[in-house]
C-alpha cells in the first residue's frame, strides 16, 4: 500500500475503533441518582431480635429520630436451621413497609421501635435488616443485621 494510502487508513480505522468501542463501556447503573446536597435518613445501628414464645420482636433505635423518616421497610431472610452454609449470600425479602406511625411499629416513650414477626416456623433461622426512607422516598443505607433461630418447643 502507497504511504499515501496508508496514513488515511489508519485514521479511519482508528476513527472507527474509537466509535465502536463507545458502545461497550456503557455507565452501567450503580445507584439511584441522589441529588447534591440530600441528606439521607440515618440507618439503624443497634437493631436486635430476640424470640419470645412463638414470635420474633425486633427492637431498635435512632439517637435522634429524625422528623423527616416517614416509612420503615423490613426485610427478612429465612432459611432452615438444618441448612449449613456460612458462605452462601442472603437474599431479604420484605416483611412490612408501612408509614413510622403504622401500629404495626410500637415506640417506647425511650425512643425504641419495635416490631412482632408472627410469621415464623419451628426450625428455622431468620435474620433481618431495616432501612428508614424519608417523605421523597430517599433512604437509609441497611442496619446492621439481627438474627435469631425458631425452635418450638415440644
Amino acid at each position: 500500500m502507497p504511504p499515501s494510502v496508508k496514513k488515511p487508513f489508519i485514521h479511519l480505522a482508528l476513527a472507527f475503533v474509537m466509535v465502536f468501542s463507545s458502545f461497550w463501556t456503557g455507565c452501567g447503573k450503580i445507584g439511584d441518582p441522589i441529588p447534591p446536597g440530600t441528606v439521607l435518613p440515618p440507618a439503624v445501628t443497634d437493631l436486635t431480635a430476640r424470640v419470645e414464645k412463638r414470635e420474633i420482636i425486633l427492637k431498635w433505635s435512632w439517637p435522634d429520630h429524625p422528623d423527616r423518616v416517614v416509612r420503615m421497610r423490613i426485610l427478612r431472610h429465612e432459611r432452615s436451621t438444618s441448612e449449613v452454609c456460612s458462605t452462601c449470600s442472603r437474599e431479604y425479602t420484605p416483611l412490612v413497609e408501612a408509614d413510622i406511625n403504622d401500629a404495626k411499629f410500637q415506640r417506647s416513650d425511650k425512643g425504641f421501635y419495635s416490631y412482632h414477626d408472627r410469621e415464623i416456623k419451628s426450625g428455622f433461622s431468620y435474620s433481618y435488616i431495616i432501612v428508614a426512607c424519608d417523605n421523597l422516598n430517599y433512604c437509609s443505607d441497611k442496619s446492621n443485621m439481627a438474627e435469631t433461630d425458631f425452635q418450638e418447643k415440644d
